[in-house]
């Protein structure tokens, strides 16, 4: 949802829009994605542990 915000915020230069990617990244990031992983932890146990330390959740390191 960030980046489906930040597109037309910076096609017709809204300062609101712009200032609302951050929050959407966050939602985002605690409620959607904390969800899915506690779903798929207790859906595949060890297994899926193993795979999240191997694997980056985003392109950039951030604390999980």
């Amino acid at each position: 949802w960030s980046l489906a915000i930040l597109g037309p915020g910076f096609f017709v230069g809204s300062w609101w829009l712009l200032s609302a990617a951050p929050l959407a990244a966050a939602v985002t990031h605690y409620r959607v994605v904390a969800g899915e992983e506690r779903f798929l932890s207790e859906r595949f146990g060890d297994e899926y542990e193993s795979y999240r330390r191997t694997v980056r959740r985003w392109l950039w390191p951030l604390r999980r």
